[in-house]
């Protein structure tokens, strides 16, 4: 286990060499160009020999002037690797090595090659925002990944704008002239046809809002105002209602009042009172005399039914006077 440690380091550290050597690139050259690899021996014979490799492959290999891999029309005469018509599986990293015909070192060069594609020609399209009174040109390019952007006014390079996109004001954009946008990679770049934006004029500026409020909270506070008032009006109206309902009832208990005193204070009070008596107490003796029957004389008039006797108008017993008796009453007695 303590020998593992050691190794299994060393092998995650190669790997992340590796990967960073792979993300590196010490030459590049576009897809379907032909390149010739930085390499010279100015004294290189036939007698010496000259290997090229490609990640640990080899691709060209002269011994003594008998060529075993490869073709005599794949390496210059000063020893350099040509290469033609690349494509991506060209890319990796190159090896060569030169030794003497005593099979000493002589000379040596490495480094990784990239093969990209050609960046196409880019189009520039834009659009009209009315509302942010800016219109937004776009660089439009297949695979955008990893390309730079650069944009120019009438030829003028705009030094300050390298993204995709470009936003103008419209303010701006009045009396201006043609806007172009150009792609570039590590191998090739390319530019657009010149475009000159054709916008409407922005909207009036709006007015400003009153009191330093929206107009909705203004409308809101309107309406606010008033719901609250026609409460207060219906609050008022209902009392008005119940105060003029308290003053019938308060008149009608003052009259009743003072119809009980007028009653009371009058001398013949006790005389009505005797007749209301007399008058609530007489229907019944009727009823009394209905029933029981009465014989009649030879000289009196037919018997009255209880009908045509209640029809008849009862008579009105006369108040009771209170006269002073003489002085030899009480003496006769």
């Amino acid at each position: 286990m303590a020998h593992f440690a050691p190794l299994l380091g060393v092998t995650l550290l190669s790997g992340f060499i590796g990967l960073l050597a792979a993300n590196y690139c010490d030459l590049h050259a576009a897809s379907g160009q032909s390149l010739a690899l930085p390499f010279a021996f100015h004294r290189l014979t036939l007698q010496h020999m000259v290997r090229w490799t490609r990640d640990s492959k080899i691709v060209f290999n002269r011994e003594r002037g008998r060529v075993s891999v490869g073709k005599e029309a794949d390496v210059a005469a000063n020893g350099s690797l040509l290469l033609a018509d690349l494509r991506a599986s060209a890319a990796g990293f190159y090896r060569v090595s030169v030794l003497h015909p005593n099979a000493t070192p002589a000379d040596s060069w490495s480094g990784r090659l990239c093969v990209e594609e050609r960046v196409l020609k880019p189009r520039l399209g834009y659009a009209c925002d009315s509302q942010s009174a800016v219109v937004d040109l776009d660089c439009l390019v297949a695979n955008p990944g990893g390309l730079d952007f650069q944009w120019a006014l009438d030829g003028k390079r705009l030094e300050s704008e390298s993204g995709q996109r470009l936003s103008v004001s419209l303010a701006r954009l009045r009396g201006q002239g043609s806007f172009t946008c150009s792609a570039a990679n590590k191998v090739s770049k390319a530019e657009s046809d010149a475009v000159r934006p054709v916008c409407k004029s922005p909207p009036p500026p709006t007015p400003p809002v009153l009191l330093c409020y929206r107009a909705i909270t203004v409308k809101a506070v309107f309406a606010g105002g008033a719901c609250l008032i026609l409460l207060l009006l219906t609050v008022v109206i209902v009392q008005c209602c119940s105060s003029r309902k308290r003053g019938r009832g308060r008149g009608r208990e003052k009259q009743e009042l003072g119809m009980v005193a007028i009653s009371q204070s009058e001398p013949g009070s006790v005389g009505l009172q005797y007749e209301t008596q007399v008058l609530s107490t007489e229907p019944s003796a009727r009823t009394c005399s209905e029933s029981v029957p009465h014989p009649h004389s030879g000289n009196s008039p037919p018997h009255l039914s209880a009908t045509a006797e209640a029809k008849q108008p009862s008579p009105v017993p006369k108040p009771r006077t209170k006269t002073a008796l003489p002085p030899n009453s009480h003496t006769n007695n």
